[in-house]
């Protein structure tokens, strides 16, 4: 399943939102090692329910554990949109570095650019064998959020330090909260039957794959009348009760069995 990158989950995103252009001279071009704050990790995670599902960016993302080996079987199933917005951030983190350049806009006032060093039609096109490990390896650092590099900021005149991750939160923490009276947990669909799933299923829709509970059973063959039967605690020698169960089907079914009834140890005392 692909998804949008964040930088499109919502229409408001360019408004509230500008990268700021670093400045070029005396880059140390050292890669620090940014620790992600399991806080801000769990923050950002909860502030993709916020947007619809198309639109949120994997957990795994997130919290940086895609590997190289899964990003390329992923890019390999990419829409040429989504490929493109992730060679427009590896061509920008590239010009943080000073090694390309912007692209320009088609026409004066335009939104649409031009192609860039890297997201040009060549590399839209390529299967993911066809770039370099280099070229992957820039991929994976723009796709993992992993990419960060210390810079001299001339307005503080001290080293900073810059981080994709870092800026992808402040992003978000922006965004939410100026936009928190129109913001709500985005309703998501069942992708079998098209109906809204309900909150367990949605805590479970790594397991579910998204679908509501019904549509994964048909999808896994658990519809056996056998699959509605509650567990049972303990078996108890006190008698045949009749036991009435209503299967997902709405069919009504008797069952014969001892079951634990609390009434009896109290009748008993």
């Amino acid at each position: 399943m692909t998804t949008r990158r964040v930088s499109q989950t919502h229409e408001n995103y360019s408004k509230y939102h500008g990268r700021s252009k670093l400045h070029k001279t005396n880059i140390n071009e050292c890669d620090p090692v940014i620790v992600r704050d399991p806080q801000k990790v769990r923050k950002l995670i909860q502030w993709q329910l916020l947007w619809s599902r198309p639109c949120r960016t994997p957990t795994e993302v997130i919290e940086g554990k895609v590997t190289l080996e899964d990003l390329g079987k992923r890019w390999n199933e990419m829409p040429k949109g989504v490929r493109g917005e992730l060679l427009s951030q590896v061509n920008f983190e590239e010009y943080l570095l000073g090694n390309a350049s912007l692209p320009t806009p088609i026409k004066e006032g335009s939104i649409d650019h031009g192609d860039s060093k890297y997201c040009n039609k060549s590399n839209l096109s390529k299967s993911w064998n066809k770039f370099s490990e280099e070229e992957k390896k820039k991929i994976h650092k723009a796709y993992n959020w992993d990419f960060s590099f210390v810079y001299f900021d001339k307005e503080r005149n001290q080293d900073a330090t810059y981080s994709t991750f870092l800026d992808q939160y402040q992003m978000h923490e922006e965004m939410v909260t100026k936009l928190a009276t129109h913001l709500q947990p985005a309703p998501v669909s069942c992708p079998g039957c098209e109906l809204y799933i309900g909150k367990r299923e949605e805590d479970l829709s790594d397991v579910l794959d998204g679908m509501c509970l019904k549509c994964f059973r048909k999808q896994t063959n658990q519809t056996a009348d056998w699959y509605d039967m509650p567990p049972t605690t303990r078996i108890i020698k006190e008698g045949v009760r009749i036991w009435q169960y209503c299967d997902s089907k709405g069919k009504w079914h008797q069952m014969y069995g001892n079951f634990v009834d609390s009434n009896i140890e109290v009748s008993k005392k």
